[in-house]
């Protein structure tokens, strides 16, 4: 196995903002406060102790046992752990995607540990526990109900809506059967993850089928949809309710982000706040001195204040007010995640600093790429590289003739000497008449639109004697980038971890280094 690193600027994929995140996060410290670094840490885990109480850490293992309890897997020691003041969570989080969804689902899961790993190394007397936060409370079915596998869309239907955790897990053998159809030599293998993969509702499956890749690392999964947990996050959703703080506090720091030239990766509500029953998730919408929720009616603010108190359950923070409820709920200390995802929270540090919750450290997680060695001895044979497989496939075609060609379609010498007529001529005729100049001008323009129709047909010629090798780039970039993005934005795992189950997740913790934020390109040898 071969690993590469390379800087994430080098590719398309990844957007300016992104970049700064990865290796310039103290051009961004007016948003996120304290850059991601090793030694940052220290510092994180003393503001952490001034907020974080006790209470806080007893409500959360409780929780935490009734749920591993209720889904019937094994309680870790990383349980009982978190009961030490000593101790403290690094997170991520993710929706629930059928059966995971894209491969980035594992190695973000892979990254918070490698890093709670890496902690415990530099900081021996404290411990650190890597957290799965499942976005169980979610509602957009459409972005988690599929995933690929070969370029083929595996897709589960259901009538149902509401908070995607609590979906039933019915029809489940329809897409199950179009796995196994896949991988008709995988049988045993695909059973006994499917048999992990199971419960009375998505929540459920998604805990037990984490727990089965990760639990031997000591990853705590958490489904923050409960009553006991909402209650220690009443008062900041109390006081969004009666003082739209979040929304006030998020458009400022979005007009201080677009004047740098970034844009809001999330919208702001005056209530950022749903409220759920089963098969229902509603905003809260303020309308004239009430409430509204659409089916349920209008309320006072002092009616769902009562409501608030008496059954937390029932309202559902939204995607400014998530990141407050992992925090106040979590001893955390940093969030790891993607571009997009650490964008928006780079909206929230006003809203952090009101409700008066410390703002974690937040990390970029890692991207990777797996070439097989097939693939990599496809793109050696070609003479290319695994970025240059990154640009549209019209500029590779076009580049690679260019290139095997040499020099029978360069055209710079015509050029140039076009140059140089029109320049001789446009002095003739200004010496006659000028009024010809413009005449010598469009002549000349036609004679340039010639020339680029010569070499438009030239290169034409040209593909077609390396139509082979062209059609072989087309499929190798295909593989590599699919649809023209990373492969880890659409691949599913279930390829690479059927090729050898008990060593997928150790090779990918293995690969990760959480404090280097360059792409990584593993080929096999």
């Amino acid at each position: 196995m071969q690993i590469e690193r390379i800087n994430r600027s080098e590719l398309p994929f990844f957007s300016e903002l992104h970049c700064k995140l990865a290796y310039q996060q103290e051009a961004l410290q007016g948003f996120l406060g304290t850059p991601f670094s090793k030694e940052a840490f220290g510092e994180v885990m003393k503001r952490k102790d001034r907020q974080y109480t006790a209470d806080n850490r007893s409500r959360l293992v409780e929780v935490l046992k009734e749920q591993y309890n209720r889904w019937g897997i094994e309680q870790s020691d990383a349980l009982t752990r978190l009961l030490d003041n000593s101790t403290y969570t690094v997170t991520t989080g993710h929706q629930l995607n059928l059966m995971t969804g894209p491969l980035f689902f594992i190695y973000k899961i892979a990254h918070v540990i490698k890093l709670a790993k890496e902690l415990k190394e530099e900081y021996p007397d404290k411990n650190f526990v890597p957290v799965y936060w499942m976005a169980t409370e979610d509602h957009d079915f459409e972005e988690i109900n599929h995933f690929h596998l070969f370029g083929k869309k595996i897709e589960w239907h259901t009538g149902q809506s509401g908070p995607v955790g609590r979906y039933e897990a019915e029809n489940w053998d329809r897409w199950q059967q179009e796995v196994f159809d896949l991988f008709p030599d995988k049988k045993d293998e695909l059973e006994l993850l499917f048999s992990h993969y199971s419960g009375d509702n998505l929540a459920e499956a998604t805990g037990r089928l984490v727990q089965y890749l990760f639990g031997k690392y000591g990853v705590v999964i958490i489904d923050a949809d409960h009553a006991d947990l909402k209650k220690l996050f009443r008062k900041t959703m109390a006081k969004d309710l009666v003082s739209s703080f979040a929304f006030h506090q998020v458009e400022k720091t979005s007009a201080e982000l677009h004047e740098m030239g970034f844009k809001s990766q999330v919208m702001p509500r005056p209530v950022n706040l749903f409220f759920i029953e089963k098969g229902h998730r509603e905003r809260l919408v303020p309308d004239g001195g009430k409430i509204s929720i659409e089916g349920k009616g209008e309320f006072s603010p002092m009616e769902l204040m009562d409501l608030l108190d008496s059954r937390p359950e029932l309202f559902s923070p939204n995607v400014v007010l998530r990141p407050l409820y992992q925090e106040t709920i979590l001893p955390n200390l940093a969030y790891i995640g993607g571009g997009g995802e650490l964008a928006y929270w780079l909206q929230l540090k006003g809203v952090f600093e009101e409700a008066e919750i410390p703002f974690p450290l937040l990390g970029l997680r890692s991207s990777l790429q797996f070439i097989d060695k097939n693939t990599a001895g496809k793109i050696n044979d070609l003479g290319l590289s695994f970025s240059d497989f990154a640009k549209r496939i019209e500029d590779l075609r076009k580049e690679y003739v260019l290139e095997k060609s040499g020099n029978e379609l360069d055209f710079s010498d015509e050029e140039t000497l076009l140059e140089q007529l029109e320049q001789s001529l446009k002095y003739k005729a200004e010496q006659t008449d000028a009024s010809l100049a413009g005449m010598v001008g469009g002549e000349m323009a036609r004679f340039r639109k010639s020339l680029d129709n010569v070499r438009g047909r030239l290169l034409k010629a040209e593909k077609q004697r390396f139509e082979n090798d062209l059609n072989r780039m087309e499929k190798i970039q295909q593989k590599l980038y699919p649809n023209q993005g990373l492969q880890e934005r659409y691949d599913n795992f279930l390829p690479m971890y059927l090729k050898n189950p008990d060593a997928f997740v150790d090779q990918i913790i293995d690969i990760i280094q959480p404090f280097n934020p360059d792409f990584i390109i593993v080929t096999d040898e």
